[in-house]
């Protein structure tokens, strides 16, 4: 149905998202935008990503939803860019960027009463850890992390009673614990 409507307008908007991406991996290959500048653009296209699916999700919740949930996704695999091929960010300040960014999915999960946003924010936050490709294991420091995950999904069920994002924090958990375990 959201296909049918406008789709005119719809099909020109993506040809020029792929239009600009052609000229952004153009001006990649041939260095007009330096190390900087891409990651700079990677996290300000996800924050437009983002704010466009919180404007979206006033009239459309399913279509916001899924915008807010692609542009944390692109500020997340940004800041893993950064980290991994720049070293632009410390483990912890990419840590800290990607759990402020699921944190902000998670708060939209409440105030649009969305299940879906608020499993995709534990799932996001879930992954920050591995995203942000610490050089050392400090199991510490990642459960306290958890914690502090596993206590955002318990204020999410006491603020909105949605039940299922505990569960979905104590899977990522006994994720994170199983290779200790055995």
């Amino acid at each position: 149905m959201w296909i049918k409507e406008n789709w005119l307008l719809k099909l020109g908007a993506l040809l020029i998202l792929i239009g600009f991406g052609w000229f952004v991996s153009y001006a990649f290959l041939h260095d007009w935008i330096g190390p900087s500048g891409r990651i700079a653009l990677g996290l300000a296209a996800g924050a437009l990503i983002l704010l466009l699916g919180t404007w979206r999700m006033r009239s459309y919740l399913t279509q916001g939803s899924i915008f807010v949930v692609l542009g944390a996704t692109v500020i997340l695999l940004t800041t893993y860019a950064a980290r991994t091929a720049y070293d632009f960010f410390t483990p912890t300040t990419a840590l800290a960027l990607m759990f402020a960014t699921s944190a902000l999915v998670a708060l939209f999960s409440g105030i649009y009463n969305r299940r879906q946003l608020a499993i995709a924010s534990v799932v996001l936050a879930g992954v920050a850890p591995i995203l942000a490709h610490s050089p050392s294991a400090d199991y510490v420091g990642l459960f306290w992390y958890l914690l502090i995950v596993v206590l955002g999904s318990v204020w999410i069920v006491v603020w909105k009673d949605l039940r299922e994002v505990v569960a979905t924090a104590l899977v990522v958990v006994a994720l994170y614990s199983a290779p200790l375990l055995i």
